[in-house]
């Protein structure tokens, strides 16, 4: 190999990709060999060799159809979306589509050395072996019923989310039933009935009853969620009851989400007896959580919560976890700092105030504190990037705010696995009906985002096959402009992203300047695996146990 290329510790990258997609294959029985193969190739064939950056170029480059090329401080890469992998920079993968003659020219052009030339040739070869022909969508319009029908039995069904009541104590700020959320629900004083329960939950275990012929390993939940579910703990006592003695076969995993503001000593108790997974909306330390977290007369929230989850976490229960909002006035640091305190439950979720169509939330905003937000974004993540080696074993805030999104960047596109490259080819969209949201009338939404126009089923008659695959069919003739962009397979928008009330918006008013933010992720997820090359691998050891610590899933 010539003097121009050497080894440099970028390969940490790859092979952290690679060994996330190891790992990801025990959760994806559909990973297929190709793209196993595809994945240890890649790990096994570029690790050596690189060829030296010739400095960081000051904007992002885009090449073809489907590359992009971006960079860290100190090294470049490419970006193919086709199969939603990196390369190192400096390789020639921008030369992947090039004909013999045109190649061996460019070849030449661009190494001194034959040795390299023959190198990065026999390279790209084998490479264009695992590419598609073509990167058009292969979108197959409209929809058929019967094969959405035939993927959600073998893929879906793995979550029932019940809305037991409309009502709650609250109002926070930026709820999604607030006034600054033009296309979802108000506030409502409804509860669902046990009976439009009972129904809904007959329904979905029936399908997943007729789904165990194609995946008999499936795991699957039952949620319960509002307003504050907890204002109707009794109906969620007799659905946990009717389960136990309709389907004591069935391993269900319960999980609710609250306020945290009426989790007494009895409901504690039955909570834990019961082996929910617990999930409290708790967003910092009480100037940040009373922010906006606060109860109907204004009054904030955060003292009750924590006399309230006190008593959990000190008898030793584990099932717990908190649910994090925060905006562009948030102290980032103040947080991080909160839930790295032991007596407070983990981050399982964190992320700021939805942005969907209709949304006034931060029209309140000055932009000088969108300029200080991007800013402490910046230090955030440097201070993440310092702390990278050190051993920790609870998931924090940054890990969820840095640490997550870039694992997923590099693990988590949809390419890895067969039935979501067919259904969802591109974007972060999951097929209605993977997750069922009943509402308190009973009909059937894909999740608790949506709004009341897009209704996929009821308790009554159960999945709409149909409904579904003109919902699909309308979405995904909204994206008008995924054909042009080049980070389809990184996409993480969904349905609530461009729902209004009556359809969906075209992605070309949402995603034109997005590309941008793309391009940061990537060269941030690099980053980290320059800076700590087995820090991907710790990271998925360390969320995978507290996966299983919440679910008890992987215990038995």
């Amino acid at each position: 190999m010539g003097m121009e290329l050497e080894a440099e510790p970028w390969d940490a990258v790859v092979l952290a990709t690679a060994h996330a997609a190891v790992q990801l294959s025990a959760y994806f029985p559909g990973l297929t060999r190709q793209i196993m193969t595809l994945l240890v190739s890649q790990c096994l064939a570029i690790r050596a060799p690189r060829l030296m950056s010739m400095g960081v170029m000051p904007n992002s480059l885009f090449f073809g159809e489907t590359i992009m090329k971006f960079f860290t401080e100190n090294h470049d890469y490419w970006y193919e979306d086709r199969i939603a992998l990196s390369f190192p920079g400096n390789m020639g993968m921008d030369l992947i589509d090039e004909s013999e003659d045109t190649l061996e020219n460019k070849l030449q052009q661009r190494f001194k050395q034959k040795e390299d030339q023959e190198f990065c040739k026999t390279y790209l070869k084998k490479w264009r072996d695992f590419f598609p022909d073509s990167s058009d969508l292969r979108l197959v319009l409209p929809f058929d019923p019967e094969k959405v029908r035939r993927d959600l039995l073998r893929n879906g069904l793995n979550q029932l989310t019940l809305s037991v009541t409309e009502r709650c104590n609250l109002r926070c700020k930026y709820c999604t039933y607030s006034d600054n959320y033009s296309y979802s629900r108000g506030y409502s004083a409804a509860d669902m009935s046990f009976e439009t329960a009972r129904q809904a939950i007959d329904q979905f275990l029936a399908l997943v009853e007729l789904g165990n012929r194609y995946n008999p390993y499936r795991k699957i939940s039952v949620g319960f969620y509002g307003g504050e579910p907890l204002l109707n703990f009794q109906l969620i006592k007799n659905c946990v009851e009717y389960i136990f003695t309709v389907y004591p076969d069935y391993d269900v995993l319960f999980t609710i989400s609250t306020n945290g503001t009426l989790l007494n000593a009895e409901i504690s108790e039955y909570l834990m007896k019961k082996d929910f997974s617990i999930s409290v909306s708790l967003d910092g330390p009480k100037e940040e959580h009373d922010r906006n977290r606060v109860y109907a007369n204004g009054k904030g929230t955060f003292n009750d919560i924590i006399q309230n989850i006190g008593p959990i976490i000190d008898s030793g229960y584990e099932k717990i976890s908190s649910l994090v909002v925060f905006d562009v006035t948030s102290d980032l640091f103040k947080i991080q700092d909160f839930f790295n305190r032991k007596d407070i439950p983990p981050v399982s979720n964190a992320t700021m105030p939805n942005r969907y169509h209709g949304c006034t939330y931060y029209d309140r905003f000055l932009p000088e504190d969108f300029e200080r937000f991007n800013e402490q974004i910046k230090m955030a993540k440097e201070a993440y990037l310092s702390h990278l080696n050190e051993e920790t074993e609870k998931v924090s805030f940054f890990d969820q705010i840095f640490g997550n999104p870039s694992y997923k960047t590099l693990a988590g596109p949809a390419v890895l696995t067969d039935y979501s490259a067919y259904m969802i080819p591109c974007t972060g969209t999951c097929t209605p009906g993977k997750k069922i949201y009943v509402d308190v009338h009973g009909l059937f939404y894909p999740c608790e985002r949506v709004c009341e126009a897009f209704t996929i089923g009821d308790c009554r008659t159960g999945l709409d096959f149909t409904r579904i695959s003109n919902l699909l069919d309308d979405y995904f003739s909204s994206l008008d402009y995924c054909r042009e962009c080049k980070h389809r397979k990184l996409c993480s928008k969904c349905f609530s992203t461009l729902l209004t009330d009556t359809g969906f918006a075209s992605s070309s008013e949402h995603c034109k300047h997005a590309s941008e933010s793309y391009l940061d992720d990537l060269s941030f997820a690099h980053r980290i695996g320059e800076e700590s090359y087995d820090f991907y691998s710790r990271y998925f050891d360390r969320s995978d146990a507290q996966i299983k610590t919440l679910t008890g899933w992987g215990e038995k």
